[in-house]
């Protein structure tokens, strides 16, 4: 048995859970699994080249892609893909994750800065460890859309990464947004992996607290 969840529900477009690939009978009496599960992040966006990252290394160039400043006038759209492979005991948990920050045009005139901490996208779990899966996919669409009527006070919607809901409650529309994914999954030996992260970011960035 399996469970998947879009935990912010409003915000996962086109959100997708790909093959199991194979799966093993878990058995830790027949020898405990002591290798924490491998991890895969894969970003692409048409036009661009794909980004993909593992495990967190110890130093790493940052790996990014920016649609550009100001952000196109299109509905611009990004998928991630995450992969967790274990092949001893199966995964038995796994989400992706984001940490995002708007930049946006305040009251006085100044760029400022709305960061969010980071939330989870898409999570999946498996209680089953006598078919534990060995290589299942989840994977996530963002959407980056700066066309007029996107950002109208009737057109806005918080599937745009671009749009944020102010404390008051309100939608507010971005000059511009930063995004770091990654993802992190646990085996059935409840050892935890987390991946190395992908920025994908669109507009104007000049507010404080980007991720």
């Amino acid at each position: 048995m399996h469970a998947i969840r879009g935990i912010i529900a409003s915000m996962s477009v086109a959100s997708l859970v790909m093959g199991c690939g194979g799966e093993v009978n878990y058995n830790p009496a027949n020898g405990p699994d002591g290798t924490p599960p491998t991890v895969n992040v894969l970003v692409t966006r048409p036009g661009a080249p794909d980004l993909e990252v593992q495990g967190q290394p110890g130093v790493t160039p940052k790996k990014s892609t920016n649609f550009g400043n100001p952000a196109p006038n299109a509905k611009s759209d990004f998928s991630v893909l995450a992969t967790a492979k274990d092949p001893e005991s199966g995964i038995r948990d796994m989400r992706i994750v984001m940490t995002r920050t708007v930049c946006f045009t305040a009251s006085n005139g100044n760029i400022a800065s709305a960061p969010f901490g980071t939330v989870t996208r898409k999570e999946a779990h498996w209680t089953d460890q006598q078919h534990a899966p060995t290589s299942p996919s989840l994977g996530e669409t963002g959407i980056i859309d700066a066309r007029p009527q996107a950002l109208s006070q009737a057109g806005m919607d918080e599937t745009n990464l671009l749009v944020f809901r102010n404390a008051q409650g309100n939608l507010v529309a971005g000059k511009g947004v930063a995004t770091k994914w990654g993802m992190e999954t646990k085996n059935f030996a409840g050892l935890t992996t987390y991946s190395d992260v992908i920025y994908v970011s669109a507009g104007d960035l000049t507010c404080p607290a980007l991720p």
